[in-house]
C-alpha cells in the first residue's frame, strides 16, 4: 500500500472551507472525488489543517493511501483534469507508510493581506481585506513582536462547533507586518492555531495601525485570556495558508518570502 502525499493551492470563496460539509462543497471533497475518478477507487483524504469557509490556500498539504501504481509525478496532471479550476495539485510524493499529514506536521504559515489604499480594487478582491486608507505599519510590527512566544491564545480564540476543548497552548514562532504599495501583509507562523486565530490577531494589529492601542497593549490582551479584550475577527477572505511544516525545527532555516501584491 503506497502512501502518498500533495501539496495544493486553492481559492477558497466558493467552498465552504476544507472539510467535507454536510451542508456545502468542501476542498476536501473534490479532491476526493477526483482521486476517486483517477484510482478507480474511493480514498479518505487527510488534510494537514482545517482552513475555514472562504479561506484561500498555496501550500496546502494532504495525505492519501492507494495500492494504484501510477507514478508520483503523475499524479498532479491527472488529478487536475478532474478538479475545478479553483483548486490545483502542485507536487506529489510516496512517503514512508507512517507518514500522516495531519500528524506529523510540525507547523503553519499564514498570511493575511490587507489592503489599505484610496480606492479598492476590482481584480484582487477576494484575496484581501480592504480597511480606511492611513494605516500606520510601524506601531503594527511593534505590536506583533509582543504576540511571538509559547502562551494560551484563548483571547485570540473564536469557538466553533465541536472544538470547544480544543487545547490553547500554542507556540507563535514569529509575526511580521511588512507592506508593498497599498498592500498590508502580517505573516504569522507557529506550531498550531486554533479557530479564527490568525485573523483575530491580524484585528489586533489593525487596531494598533489605526492608534486605537499600544504595542505594549497586546501582553495585557494575552495575559487576560480574554476574547473581548483583543480585536475584531477579520474577514476569512484575506486569509492564506502559504505553507506546512514537516521540519522539526523549521526556524532554523525558513525565511517567509517578501511579499508582492498582484500589481508588481
Amino acid at each position: 500500500m503506497r502512501n502518498i502525499k500533495i501539496e495544493l493551492e486553492y481559492d477558497g470563496t466558493e467552498f465552504a472551507g476544507w472539510q467535507r460539509q454536510p451542508n456545502g462543497t468542501g476542498v476536501q471533497q473534490v479532491v476526493e472525488d477526483a482521486a476517486a475518478a483517477v484510482l478507480g477507487h474511493g480514498v479518505s483524504i487527510v488534510g494537514a489543517g482545517r482552513t475555514d469557509r472562504g479561506v484561500h490556500a498555496l501550500g496546502q498539504a494532504a495525505s492519501f493511501r492507494t495500492e494504484h501504481r501510477i507514478p508520483a509525478e503523475r499524479l498532479p496532471y491527472a488529478l487536475n483534469t478532474h478538479l475545478p479550476s479553483a483548486v490545483r495539485v502542485r507536487a506529489a510524493a510516496d512517503m514512508p507508510p507512517e507518514f500522516h499529514a495531519l500528524r506529523n506536521a510540525t507547523g503553519k504559515h499564514y498570511r493575511y493581506t490587507l489592503f489599505c489604499g484610496d480606492i479598492a480594487p476590482a481584480i484582487g478582491r477576494r484575496y484581501a481585506t480592504v480597511v480606511p486608507p492611513g494605516l500606520m505599519l510601524e506601531p503594527m510590527a511593534q505590536a506583533a513582536v509582543h504576540m511571538e512566544g509559547t502562551y494560551d491564545v484563548r483571547a485570540f480564540r473564536s469557538f466553533a462547533k465541536g472544538q470547544e476543548g480544543a487545547g490553547t497552548l500554542k507556540s507563535v514562532w514569529r509575526v511580521l507586518v511588512r507592506g508593498d504599495g497599498p498592500y498590508c501583509f502580517v505573516d504569522v507562523l507557529g506550531s498550531g492555531f486554533v479557530y479564527t486565530q490568525v485573523r483575530t490577531m491580524a484585528g489586533t494589529l489593525l487596531l494598533a495601525g489605526r492608534g486605537k492601542l499600544v504595542p505594549s497593549d497586546i501582553a495585557a490582551i494575552i495575559a487576560s485570556r480574554d476574547r473581548r479584550r483583543a480585536g475584531p475577527t477579520l474577514p476569512p477572505e484575506g486569509l492564506c495558508l502559504i505553507k506546512v511544516f514537516y521540519d522539526p525545527d523549521p526556524m532554523r532555516w525558513y525565511v517567509p518570502a517578501a511579499p508582492r501584491h498582484w500589481r508588481a
